[in-house]
């Protein structure tokens, strides 16, 4: 099927609005969740505690990816024709799941694992320090990256696996493309954040993090359109 260089422009420009409102709508929902669960009472029962605290993370954790992808999805329709959206922010969601129950088993395993702190350790920088110089912050940057790669790489190989597959010729450009875009977004987004004073008022720290997700959001779009473009249909949905 061809498609006209005015119907890619105009896809192109809801990719990338869908990609940067997928992300602030996914901050805030975020952000939302750990709001109500912090005006929660606390349980008598620390089991209770801890498991509250875990889903509390396991939900924050899943909403933004599961949110983008929503919004994703809503406009791949128009190039798949029968994608749900629905079915692309689950396929996220899932994998999102997966790795957080994989993190918290593998950190509960080192925890028990490794020796206690030693007091004659330095304390920690205090909040509000100075950014790392560069020389120290590039390593920092690049190992910052690699979670967010295998991120992406895990999201977009659950859609592609589970909602692209049936659709499409060829799935591993967007695979390939979404581990790029979150290793590039995830840490920029992270490294601006960096800079911003303590002291701002709440105000201006809704901004920034509005701002921070729009150029996050923008950056993913950007990054993937290539990969958007190459999801052909199949012969029998084209």
């Amino acid at each position: 099927m061809t498609r006209s260089r005015g119907s890619d422009a105009g896809l192109l420009g809801a990719w990338l609005a869908a990609c940067a409102a997928g992300e602030i709508l996914g901050g805030a929902t975020a952000g939302a969740l750990g709001f109500g669960f912090s005006r929660m009472p606390v349980p008598s029962a620390e089991w209770l505690d801890t498991l509250l605290g875990l889903v509390a993370v396991l939900l924050a954790s899943v909403a933004p990816p599961a949110t983008l992808a929503a919004a994703q999805g809503w406009v791949l329709r128009r190039r798949l024709p029968g994608l749900s959206p629905a079915a692309f922010a689950a396929a996220a969601a899932v994998a999102v799941a997966a790795l957080f129950v994989l993190s918290t088993l593998l950190t509960v395993t080192e925890a028990g694992a490794s020796p206690p702190p030693d007091p004659s350790a330095p304390p920690a920088a205090p909040e509000g320090a100075s950014p790392p110089p560069l020389d120290v912050l590039l390593p920092m940057l690049l190992s910052a990256a690699v979670l967010p790669a295998v991120t992406g790489a895990a999201i977009a190989a659950s859609q592609a696996r589970w909602v692209l597959r049936p659709r499409v010729r060829r799935a591993w450009p967007w695979i390939a493309a979404t581990a790029l875009a979150w290793a590039v977004a995830r840490p920029l987004a992270a490294l601006g954040l960096a800079f911003v004073p303590p002291s701002i008022p709440p105000t201006g720290a809704i901004l920034v993090q509005l701002g921070a997700g729009a150029v996050v959001g923008l950056a993913i779009g950007a990054i993937t359109w290539p990969a958007v473009r190459r999801l052909n249909p199949r012969a029998e949905d084209a």
